[in-house]
């Protein structure tokens, strides 16, 4: 997330965009799970996951899916999505859950 940004304060308007634009809905998701292929029983971590979109199709698809997103407003909206069970954290790809995850 950008220095100063918050989603948590547009956290609904960005998932609403992202599930229908042109660039997320037709390109970027879709080009994502077609590179990942075959993914059934494999561990994935979903940096950035926002709402959930691609952690949902990922799932779907039978892989175990761990996703992180800096916004709690995001990560609120990923677990409506995935159900209280899935493994979301509100972390920075710079912060101390990259570290244990071993990112950095």
């Amino acid at each position: 997330m950008a220095a100063g940004t918050n989603y948590d304060d547009f956290a609904q308007a960005y998932a609403d965009e992202n599930e229908s634009s042109l660039l997320n809905a037709f390109y970027e998701r879709p080009a994502m799970l077609q590179m990942a292929g075959e993914v059934a029983g494999r561990r994935i971590l979903d940096i950035g996951c926002g709402s959930g979109p691609l952690a949902h199709e990922l799932m779907a698809r039978g892989a175990l899916v761990s996703g992180f997103d800096a916004s709690q407003g995001m990560i609120d909206l990923a677990r409506a999505r995935l159900g209280e069970g899935a493994d979301l954290q509100v972390a920075n790809l710079g912060g101390a859950a990259a570290l244990r995850c071993g990112l950095l």
